[in-house]
């Protein structure tokens, strides 16, 4: 119980500090422009200010409808998001299942985010086959993609979770789980 609580502890750090990549240095009424124009950036960050209230009233149906906008144009951002808003039923009906879904298509796209949402998913079993091996595995990418990054909330979360299961693993898992994250990193390469 007390690393499912950590975990959610460590997404609601996530979620709450930004990771839309709203920034309140922008005006809203550019970012509504650049959203309108089908800009995904902007269409994301519309998303993010929309959910948190960020210069425009809190709206989670907007939020949802911009976020759709920029996922269906491919930003992995905007992927983990939406899986978000579905996770937890924001101005759309619950659906773990798309959210597990959403979580996944971020993850193949090398975000972070996505790969620690997805690794919770499957480390609680919310909705998907409990398995800590796979949580390891996209721990442990998401540790790799986040060595060089700046979103240091990200890097912290990956490390902190990925310590977290390792706990919870034999050595012989924590080496096959090691080895599975290598080979999906050496694949993304080629």
């Amino acid at each position: 119980m007390k690393y499912i609580n950590l975990i959610t502890t460590i997404l609601i750090v996530l979620v709450t500090s930004g990771c839309g990549g709203a920034s309140s240095s922008i005006e809203p009424a550019k970012t509504i422009t650049y959203a309108e124009q089908g800009n995904a950036n902007a269409q994301n960050n519309l998303g993010s200010m929309y959910q948190y209230g960020d210069g425009v009233p809190q709206d989670y149906k907007k939020s949802v409808m911009w976020y759709e906008k920029s996922a269906s144009q491919g930003l992995p951002m905007a992927k983990v998001n939406l899986g978000y808003m579905y996770d937890g039923g924001l101005g759309v009906k619950q659906d773990k299942k798309k959210a597990v879904s959403l979580y996944q298509e971020a993850a193949n796209l090398n975000e972070p985010r996505g790969m620690i949402n997805l690794a919770e998913m499957y480390r609680t079993g919310d909705n998907i086959e409990q398995s800590n091996l796979k949580a390891f595995m996209w721990l442990d990418i998401a540790r790799f993609y986040t060595q060089n990054t700046k979103d240091m909330q990200a890097k912290w979360a990956a490390r902190g979770a990925l310590d977290k299961v390792k706990e919870e693993m034999s050595i012989k898992e924590i080496n096959e789980g090691e080895k599975l994250s290598r080979d999906w990193i050496n694949k993304k390469r080629m």
